[in-house]
């Protein structure tokens, strides 16, 4: 566990994303050896660091580590005061840097003007007006369309650290 955890400083922003998913599969699997205090301790330090750094080029690492708080959350221990008592340790350096990473980003306002602006294209559009191979609607059917944007389904930074919050927020022991 130490040799992974002195690679988690490597330059390269891949192999410290994989290094950092690799300890939440870990944490995933067995959180009792990530609790060891010989592993937990550089472990959250690692993890914490990550959410400091969460520039747009290691923005996947600072979500990797945000997703590794929640793992440890929902990861059943063998003897759970323990865990709750070391997590609630992390709390007031973790929850500042959350709560951060929540803010929105330049990229996710610009998202939401592009979005705004497609409805209100489509607000603006005359009726009886098709795209080409379009079909056209019948004036019962609904005006709404409900094609699924894959966009808002993916995980960003910003949704895995509110998720995060969200589930510390759940379990009352830490609080």
């Amino acid at each position: 566990m130490q040799h992974i955890i002195s690679m988690s400083v490597d330059p390269n922003n891949l192999v410290r994303y994989r290094i950092v998913q690799g300890i939440v599969t870990i944490a995933d699997m067995d959180v009792d050896m990530v609790l060891k205090p010989q592993n937990f301790g550089p472990i959250s330090q690692l993890m914490l660091l990550s959410l400091k750094n969460k520039d747009d080029s290691q923005a996947r690492v600072s979500q990797a580590a945000s997703e590794f708080w929640s793992a440890m959350i929902c990861a059943e221990a063998e003897n759970e005061e323990i865990k709750i008592r070391v997590l609630r340790e992390q709390l007031p350096q973790l929850l500042p840097l959350l709560m951060e990473c929540c803010l929105m980003t330049d990229e996710d306002m610009m998202s939401m003007i592009q979005s705004k602006e497609d409805d209100a294209y489509a607000d603006r559009k005359p009726k009886g007006i098709q795209k080409e191979g379009e079909e056209q609607k019948d004036d019962d059917e609904e005006d709404e369309d409900y094609a699924v944007d894959l966009s808002e389904n993916c995980l960003t930074l910003r949704k895995t650290a509110a998720f995060t919050i969200s589930r510390f927020a759940c379990k009352k022991s830490y609080f």
